[in-house]
């Protein structure tokens, strides 16, 4: 005789039937790609060779230098005397030239001789510049008006020179005739005057 009363399956037959197993469930599966992307992680910054800041040194102050600072701009303390505007003692810059002197001192006055100076040389400390006037003679026109010209003396005037006697005056001439001097040196392309004898000549003579 058949039982009406159902019948009852057993409990483990109820679970997978009626309930659904958590590893198929989409929390299971974060769980796991969450556990992989830590652990890749982890893999990744374990074999990352570890970077340390490199410190860079300190430049290290020279003792000397502070010891020796630079010196400062170096002046120029010269004199100016003669036929200028406002003679005096002035303090000039390094690398000053005469020019600046004499716009710094006034100017040249109407009477002086301008081609007895040099206006484009370089002071130096302690200079004391004359300025002549039209006709003065100074000591270097003197010492160099006494001085023999040889590409314009004359036998006389060649043989007042020592070692100069009249065979080798008359070279000089036959010499610069065709080759005139440009220089005192080359006194000593001339036959018979050597070195010995320019440097004896050399504080006499002049090339005009």
């Amino acid at each position: 005789m058949m039982s009406l009363t159902p019948a009852i399956p057993p409990i483990w037959e109820v679970f997978f039937i009626h309930a659904k197993p958590f590893y198929l469930t989409p929390k299971f599966f974060l769980s796991i790609g969450g556990a992989g992307l830590l652990l890749l992680f982890l893999l990744i910054s374990f074999n990352q060779p570890s970077q340390q800041t490199e410190l860079l040194p300190l430049a290290e102050s020279n003792p000397q230098e502070a010891e020796n600072p630079l010196p400062e701009t170096q002046t120029l303390i010269v004199e100016i005397k003669g036929a200028i505007a406002n003679p005096g003692v002035y303090e000039m810059p390094a690398a000053s030239r005469l020019v600046n002197l004499i716009e710094i001192a006034g100017g040249l006055l109407p009477d002086s001789d301008s081609n007895q100076i040099n206006q484009a040389a370089l002071l130096t400390d302690e200079d004391s510049i004359y300025i002549p006037t039209i006709g003065e003679e100074t000591i270097e026109s003197a010492q160099e008006q006494s001085l023999i010209d040889i590409n314009s003396a004359d036998l006389n005037a060649l043989q007042t020179l020592p070692g100069i006697g009249p065979a080798k005056a008359q070279a000089i001439i036959t010499f610069r005739e065709s080759t005139p001097f440009t220089s005192v040196d080359d006194l000593n392309q001339v036959d018979g005057i050597g070195d010995k004898t320019l440097e004896q000549l050399r504080p006499l003579i002049r090339v005009k």
